[in-house]
């Protein structure tokens, strides 16, 4: 049989053309003469078509199997601690309130972290961090017992344990929770949070030593 010296494309599929194949190049050349690709312009219009699409969020209903380059969000406070020695128990630095943490429309995010730090005392002993969506009615006074409200239940998303003191770095100390995966749908861009003692000693060397950190992937 002859070489295949041309071959008929018809919506990108051969349709006529007999003999056999020598070499891919002709038949190549064939279809991406029926089928030209864009250059210049045209191909950048294709890229931001592709780009604007896979951005595009899916449909209610629709099922996500994982993402990549999410949007994240990670919101420090250092509220006004006593500083001097805490009972067990007691609730370290009040209600705190994290602005702007989860997704500016949706409302929703997903817990990520947790770091509790002090900054300047070396602490041993364990801590709680409640996290609530909308900030908590009952008690929660720094220096204090919690009472939590019974309409607070509804809002609270997990109470954290934070039990690995780490300072090694001289006097500060650093507790970590990393990992969390909590998915959250707030009431506003806002999470609110409790930090208790749940062992005693807690010494904040200063009014300012603790801080925490939340990080949500929105």
């Amino acid at each position: 049989m002859a070489n295949l010296t041309s071959v008929g494309i018809t919506n990108g599929v051969p349709t006529s053309g007999t003999g056999t194949v020598s070499t891919i190049d002709n038949l190549m050349a064939q279809i991406a003469a029926a089928l030209p690709l864009p250059t210049g312009a045209a191909t950048s219009a294709l890229q931001s078509s592709i780009v604007t699409a896979l951005a595009a969020p899916l449909a209610a209903g629709s099922n996500i199997i994982g993402a990549a380059n999410s949007v994240g969000a990670s919101v420090e406070v250092i509220p006004a601690v006593t500083a001097g020695a805490y009972t067990a128990g007691f609730v370290i630095g009040g209600i705190m309130t994290f602005a702007n943490v989860l997704a500016p429309t949706t409302f929703s995010g997903l817990l990520s972290s947790l770091s509790l730090k002090f900054k300047g005392s070396v602490q041993a002993g364990s801590f709680a961090v409640a996290i609530f969506k909308t900030s908590p009615a009952g008690t929660f006074a720094d220096h204090g017992a919690p009472a939590i409200a019974a309409a607070d239940t509804a809002a609270l998303v997990d109470v954290y344990s934070l039990t690995s003191a780490q300072s090694p770095l001289g006097t500060h100390t650093i507790y970590s929770l990393n990992g969390i995966g909590k998915q959250i749908v707030g009431a506003s861009t806002s999470l609110f949070a409790v930090v208790i003692a749940v062992t005693a000693p807690a010494n904040p060397a200063s009014t300012s030593d603790m801080s925490l950190d939340i990080g949500v992937v929105q």
